[in-house]
This record gives C-alpha cells, structure tokens and sequence, in this order.
C-alpha cells in the first residue's frame, strides 16, 4: 500500500507565534514502516497522526492493525504520548 504522507504545519496563537509540525499518514499495519517514521522524524515532528480504516480502499474488509496490535509495541510506547489515533469506519 502506497503511504500517504501530509505533513500540516499550523501556527498556534499565545503570547508568542510557535510552528508546530504535523505528520498526517495512512496506516494500514506497515510496523517496521511505522517504527522508522517515528524515528526519522522524532526530532522534527511535534505530533504524528495515524489515520485507520475497517477497509481497503477496494472497500474489502481489514483488521484495526494499530488499534488490535501495534500501539502495544515495545518499540512504539516512546512515542505513543505523540500519537494521535484517527479511526474511520465505513
């Protein structure tokens, strides 16, 4: 499956103008993938959103990967404070 990757740069308004960076991207149970993204850009990326569906884009049923396995990684729990988890059902 083709990764998909938005990166959204917002600016969030207090007393002072700071540029928070967004990693926005696809999941589709790819964790040796996921475990390099996550270590690639730990120091640039402020928030990392995993987006996962019930299904291909074919419309064929799938398991919730990240949700069922992979947020229990040993590898993972570093980050997963940084880890927003979007899940959309068809």
């Amino acid at each position: 499956m083709i990764l998909f990757i938005l990166l959204i740069a917002t600016i969030l308004h207090t007393s002072y103008s700071k540029v928070i960076l967004y990693d926005a991207f696809i999941y589709n149970g790819e964790l040796e993938m996921l475990l390099l993204r996550l270590h690639i850009l730990n120091s640039t990326i402020d928030q990392f959103i995993l987006a996962e569906s019930d299904c291909t884009f074919s419309s064929s049923p799938k398991s919730k990967y990240y949700h069922d396995r992979d947020q229990y990684n040993v590898n993972i729990l570093p980050y997963i404070h940084r880890i927003t988890y979007v899940f959309a059902a068809q």
